[in-house]
């Protein structure tokens, strides 16, 4: 997660506490991590796993990024999350039975802000006012309208899809073990994507992840360490044969299904 310079910063009244908003540049919204965790309700050794959980989740990790922003103590690094992930971020902060017992506040905070700060934040930055709205004739409403639908569907589905990704990547990062792509097509296909090793080979070879003459793996992908090339002996009847096998790395195994379930995504809003 990189440092950059603000565009635009404002304070975003939301449920009874203020989200700090923030637009960059390039046009993106982001929200600031400790005043989300704050209007919850969580505790400091909450909010610090929060942080950590956005720094090392390999999904939420690409929506985090560290802004340098002016607050009451002067000019900070602020950990922020692009708006597009705090559902999925918040999502992940599982409401446990102890949390209902002794802290049922947070629990109502936790669910308000998992269904609306998103669009709260998004009002403030990004859609037109009301009177601005309501200038619009009644077909440019329509195409706004089902373009929101459309977004909202697109969103949702991202949500439900990166979540059985995201217990994967937790397990499989864990893992030393590196596993045949016929092995990885078993896995992708009880993630409910129906492909098998033939046609997953394709797609290696179609992303440049192997070679398109042999199964063998590109530079790209032995650079980004998604695979490993084991070497054997084998005893023939004409001596001795060395046989190489492609294995794929557990950072390769979250890689490539993560890619597989965007295509997912955009296939199911296609349709």
């Amino acid at each position: 997660m990189s440092i950059v310079e603000s565009y635009e910063q404002k304070l975003v009244e939301f449920n009874g506490s203020e989200l700090l908003g923030v637009k960059t540049d390039d046009g993106k919204v982001y929200v600031g991590v400790r005043w989300v965790c704050e209007g919850i309700g969580l505790t400091e050794d909450q909010m610090k796993n929060e942080r950590k959980r956005i720094k090392n989740d390999v999904v939420l990790n690409k929506g985090g990024l560290n802004l340098t922003l002016p607050t009451n103590g002067g000019i900070q690094d602020i950990l922020t999350i692009d708006v597009e992930y705090l559902p999925l971020w918040l999502a992940k902060i599982s409401i446990t039975p102890t949390m209902k017992d002794n802290s049922p506040e947070v629990v109502d905070k936790l669910i308000e802000y998992q269904l609306k700060a998103k669009d709260a934040l998004a009002q403030a930055f990004i859609h037109n006012p009301a009177n601005q709205y309501l200038m619009l004739s009644e077909e440019d409403r329509a195409i706004a309208y089902f373009t929101q639908m459309k977004e909202k569907k697109l969103l949702e589905v991202k949500i439900e899809e990166y979540k059985p990704l995201i217990t994967f990547a937790e397990t499989a990062l864990k893992s030393s073990d590196n596993i045949l792509v016929r092995e990885l097509s078993k896995i992708v296909q009880d993630e409910g994507i129906n492909i098998g090793e033939k046609k997953l080979y394709q797609k290696l070879r179609d992303w440049k992840l192997i070679l398109s003459s042999q199964r063998e793996p590109s530079q790209y992908a032995m650079n980004l360490s998604l695979f490993v090339v084991e070497e054997n002996t084998v005893n023939t009847p004409y001596g001795v044969k060395l046989s190489t096998t492609i294995k794929v790395t557990p950072k390769g195994q979250v890689y490539i299904i993560e890619k597989l379930k965007k295509e997912h995504s955009k296939q199911l809003v296609a349709n």
